[in-house]
Order: structure tokens, then C-alpha cells, then sequence
């Protein structure tokens, strides 16, 4: 387009235009001519949203100044104007609510021209509510002009993305600035300001969001250093959240800096060892990947509120403080997990409040357990054991305490018994989990607590029978899971008890058909769930049980093509059932 036909156009005299966008593709390098050509196309001034993408001029025309053609304006974008060396007053655009400035390489300072002009001197940018600037590698220096507490003042979210060499501080007044977001500026974030109402702020690797949560990964920088500037806007503490990641530069967490701090997550940081401060308000800590950590807590810090506490890969992690009982009584849930040289319980024991425990990969750590460590704690309901590479029996007698309702025992290697002395005491027991024991052949002959309410077995590769002489005694059995166990002659089995509701069978390789007999004792069976027998060619010739209200079938190829609704063969003989879900 050339001026004479952009004249034409005659953009201003379309008075019904509200949004305008005006693009030069290509590299435009002839200023003059686009210049002129920009002067032509002046809009109509009840346009409000207005975009200039890859224009060539080194400076805009004079209606982009807050004056009549723009009086309207509430969205402007200027992007790819590679050769403007200079910014128009845009401040004097009255209602002006979100500005993006992008791609402006010839920008270094950015000062008074940017806000007023030398014939108007309106408050500048009065509506504003966002303004972003992005890749401007040349931009140095922001000036602010007059009083800042007029400028700004609604100025809700500020985008600085990919401006390496500005090396100034913001503004100091934002009292309506809710996002921060500054990305591949460094040297901008030395410098914050005070931000009462912030939300949401992204440093490049500090992520503050809804004010509450603080997440920092993969920092290049003193990490420290960079959470205390957070501190100087007075944002540390509302701050109920922390997460730290793959961050070299921490060593010690200052949570005496946090007064309000609930949760802390701080996870591959190789050169971590300590926590300082007293924990007063903290609620959960997880601790994961931070192999110079050796002890978590401090002798004299007070920690009368921690109710969650997670140890994960922590490979040199040697010893639980004495006196954990006393120090974390408030403690409810325990996790540690494949801390291989933590080899001995506290002498003290654990906090009687503790309702979870799950330890997994820390054989010697249960080698160390007094017999009565577990027994006596009275508020025990839930514990998970895992990777236990000694245990040819478990669990020992009075080793559990009568409390639990809730049992996982996976990964036992040379397991090749469940101790029925060390369930029969556990009669509020309602699940028991017991997986990847490879050398466990059968359930204890005497029978599982009465109080059963769901049994799962899975990678039990040498199970031979789940039904023994008491399995039917287990009158409040409901739900059944039996996965992996290859060695099983039928499935499912004669003998198992009435009162089942949910049965599921899953990864049975060589499975071709169900166990009709074992299928219709069910008589109260409501939901079944076979998946992954690939061999397995039909369901039962006698039916189903007449109780059942759902069938789920996944990943059985030979069913799925038997029992396709409405048009497989045996489809007939299933569609009875109120809910099919065959995939």
C-alpha cells in the first residue's frame, strides 16, 4: 500500500470501527515512507482497540499522543517496530487500560516522552490496569516522572519478559499491582517494590502465587538472597506456602524469616542440610533429594505445631532426633522413604498422635525397632511398609499396634509368610494390601481379622490359593483384588466369601476362562472388573451372578470383540446388566 491509497481508505471516516490492526509483514526499513504511511491511517476516534505490528518508522505520528484520534482507546499493542527509537506519550491516552509493547530492539531509555507531551500535562496513565514490555534487548533505563504515587496507581498486572540489559528499579508506587511477572531480566529483580496487594509474581525462578504459595527451581543465584528481597516488599509474611527445587545454592532455609509459613517442600537441593529457626507455625515439611542432609531438626527448636513430616531419598540421613516423641508431639503423618543409613528409632520413640506411618526402602531403620516402638502407639490407624529385604515373616507378634484399620506390605523379597500371630490382634483392621512378595505362597491357614472389609493382592508370583479353611469367615469381606498372582489354578476360587460385593481380576496372563462355580458364590456381587487377560475367551456359560449391577472389562481383546454391545455374539447374554463398560 502506498500513501495515496491508504489515503483513500479513509480509516477516520469510518465512525462505526471499534478495533483497528494495522500490519507490515516483512523487514520494512524505508522510515520516511512509513512514517507517512502511518499518518494516513489515522482511525476514527471511537476506536478502542488498536494494534501497530512490524512498523518501519523510527518514530510515530502525532496522533498517537493521547489527542483526539485515541481519545477512545482502551486496548493498544505495539509489536515489531524494530527501528522506533523512541516511545510516543501514550500516558496521555485518557482511558487506556492494557498496553503491550513488544519488540522493540532500538529502545534504550524509556523517560518524560513516554508520559506526557509538551503541550498537555494530564496525570499520566490513569486508567491503566496492565502494561507489558517484551523483548527489548537494548532497554536500560526506566525514568519515572513527577510525583509516582500519580502514576500507576491502578496498575494491577506488569509483564517484563526477555529485557536483559535493564538494570534500573520499578516503580516504587504500585498499590493496585497484583502480578509481577519478570523473565530473563536478572538484574531487574534486585530491586522490588513495595507491592502490598501482590498475588501472583514469576522472577524468572521465584513463583509467587495467590499470595500465599512461593515456588523456586533451578535457581542460578543465591537463593537466599533472592527470597529476602521478597522480604523488603513485605511479602514473606503472608506467605503460607514454599517450594524450593533443584536449587544448589541452598543450604540452610531461614524459616524464622516466614512467621506464618503452614507448608515447606524443599526437594533436590544437593547442598541443603539444615532448617534455622523455631518451626512455630509450620503444619507440613517435606524434605526429598538432599543428600547432605544428616538431621532435619536441631536440638532446642521448637516445633509444637508439625502435624505431616516426609523424609525422601535422602542418602546420608543417619539418625532421627532422641527425643522426637516430645519435640514433634503434634506429629500425625510420618513418611520416610529410601533413607538407606537411617538405622535406628528414636529412643524416645514415636509421637503418640501419629496416626500414618509409611516407611519404605529403610531395612535397617526396621531392624532397629523395639518390639514395643509400634505397639504402643495408641493413635496408630494407617502403616505402610515397603522393601523390606530381610523379613521372612512378618509381621512379628506385638510388633503392630490393635488400633490399625489399614495395612500395605509390598516389596518384600524373601518373604514366605504373613505371621498370623502378629495380625490376630488387629480387630479393627478393615484393609490389608499385601504386593511384590515373590516368595509368599499362601495366607495364613488360621485365617485374616474378622473386621476385613477389602483384601488386595497383586505380584504375588507364587501364590498358590487365596481359600484356605477360614476364608469364609470373613463375614464383612466386601471387596476383592486379586492381580498378577499366576500361579492361582482358578479364578476365582471356590470358598471365597458370600458377603463380597466388588471382586476385581487383573493381569493374568494365561487366564482363558472364569471359574463359573467360584463366580455364582458370590450371591452378593455388584461389581466386577476384569483386566488385562488377553487369553481369557469368555465369560462364564452359566451366567452371571444375578446380584451383579456393573461390569467393567479392559484390555481383554477376546471379550471385548465377544461382547461388543448390540453386535457381539455372546452380547445377549451380558446386556441384562444395568451398566457395561467394555474397552
Amino acid at each position: 500500500m502506498n500513501v495515496g491509497e491508504a489515503s483513500r481508505a479513509n480509516i477516520k471516516g469510518k465512525i462505526h470501527l471499534k478495533k483497528l490492526e494495522l500490519v507490515w509483514e516483512g523487514d520494512v526499513d524505508d522510515s520516511v515512507h512509513g512514517r507517512h504511511l502511518l499518518e494516513q491511517l489515522e482511525p476514527h476516534e471511537n476506536v478502542e482497540t488498536l494494534t501497530i505490528r512490524g512498523y518501519g518508522g523510527t518514530r510515530f505520528p502525532g496522533w498517537i499522543d493521547g489527542g483526539s484520534p485515541l481519545v477512545r482507546v482502551v486496548t493498544l499493542e505495539l509489536d515489531g517496530c524494530r527501528h522506533c527509537c523512541q516511545l510516543p506519550p501514550l500516558g496521555q491516552l485518557l482511558h487506556l487500560k492494557k498496553l503491550s509493547i513488544t519488540d522493540f530492539p532500538e529502545i534504550v531509555s524509556i523517560g518524560r516522552e513516554f508520559y506526557v507531551t509538551c503541550t498537555s500535562m494530564k496525570k499520566p496513565f490513569q486508567c491503566l490496569e496492565v502494561l507489558r514490555f517484551e523483548n527489548m534487548p537494548q532497554w536500560q533505563e526506566w525514568d519515572m516522572f513527577g510525583n509516582e504515587e500519580e502514576v500507576f496507581h491502578l496498575l494491577q498486572k506488569l509483564y517484563i519478559i526477555n529485557c536483559p540489559a535493564f538494570n534500573q528499579s520499578l516503580p516504587q508506587y504500585l498499590p493496585s499491582l497484583i502480578t509481577l511477572q519478570i523473565k530473563e531480566g536478572e538484574r531487574l529483580v534486585t530491586s522490588l517494590p513495595t507491592i502490598p496487594r501482590i498475588l501472583n509474581m514469576d522472577l524468572d525462578d521465584l513463583t509467587l502465587s495467590d499470595g500465599r504459595e512461593l515456588s523456586a527451581s533451578r535457581s542460578q543465584s543465591p537463593l537466599i538472597e533472592r527470597i529476602e528481597q521478597l522480604g523488603c516488599c513485605g511479602l514473606l509474611n503472608t506467605l503460607q506456602t514454599v517450594e524450593i527445587g533443584q536449587c544448589d545454592f541452598l543450604k540452610c532455609f531461614p524459616l524464622e524469616s516466614f512467621s506464618n509459613l503452614k507448608r515447606l517442600r524443599i526437594v533436590d537441593c544437593p547442598n541443603f542440610e539444615a532448617i534455622n529457626g523455631n518451626w512455630i507455625s509450620l503444619l507440613s515439611l517435606e524434605i526429598k533429594k538432599c543428600p547432605n542432609l544428616v538431621s532435619f531438626l536441631e536440638v532446642g527448636q521448637k516445633t509444637p505445631n508439625l502435624q505431616r513430616l516426609q523424609l525422601a531419598d535422602c542418602l546420608n540421613l543417619k539418625w532421627l532426633p532422641e527425643s522426637l516423641h516430645s519435640l514433634l508431639y503434634s506429629l500425625e503423618e510420618l513418611t520416610i522413604r529410601n533413607c538407606p543409613k537411617l538405622e535406628s528409632f528414636p529412643k524416645g520413640g514415636l509421637p503418640l498422635k501419629l496416626q500414618r506411618l509409611e516407611i519404605v526402602g529403610c531395612s535397617e531403620f526396621i531392624n532397629g525397632c523395639n518390639q514395643q516402638d509400634l505397639y504402643c502407639l495408641p493413635s496408630l490407624l494407617h502403616f505402610v511398609i515397603s522393601d523390606y529385604k530381610h523379613a521372612e515373616c512378618f509381621p512379628e507378634e506385638s510388633l503392630l499396634p490393635p488400633t490399625l484399620t489399614s495395612l500395605n506390605i509390598k516389596d518384600f523379597p524373601n518373604l514366605k509368610s504373613l505371621e498370623y500371630k502378629g495380625i490376630q490382634h488387629l480387630t479393627s483392621l478393615q484393609t490389608l494390601t499385601v504386593s511384590s512378595c515373590p516368595e509368599l505362597r499362601l495366607l495364613p491357614e488360621e485365617g485374616l481379622p474378622a473386621s476385613l472389609s477389602y483384601l488386595s493382592i497383586w505380584g504375588l508370583q507364587n501364590l498358590e490359593s487365596v481359600v484356605n479353611n477360614k476364608i469364609q469367615q470373613l463375614p464383612n469381606l466386601k471387596r476383592l483384588l486379586i492381580d498378577n498372582c499366576p500361579k492361582l489354578k482358578s479364578v476365582p476360587e471356590e470358598g471365597l466369601p458370600s458377603s463380597i460385593t466388588s471382586l476385581r481380576i487383573a493381569s493374568f496372563a494365561d487366564l482363558e476362562s472364569l471359574n463359573s462355580k467360584g463366580l455364582q458364590s458370590l450371591t452378593s456381587l455388584k461389581h466386577l472388573h476384569i483386566v488385562n487377560c488377553p487369553k481369557l475367551q469368555s465369560l462364564p456359560e452359566e451366567g452371571m451372578p444375578l446380584s451383579l449391577f456393573s461390569l467393567n472389562i479392559r484390555r481383554c481383546p477376546l471379550l471385548k470383540k465377544r461382547y461388543k454391545r448390540e453386535k457381539g455374539e455372546d452380547w445377549p447374554k451380558i446386556s441384562h446388566i444395568s451398566d457395561i463398560d467394555i474397552h
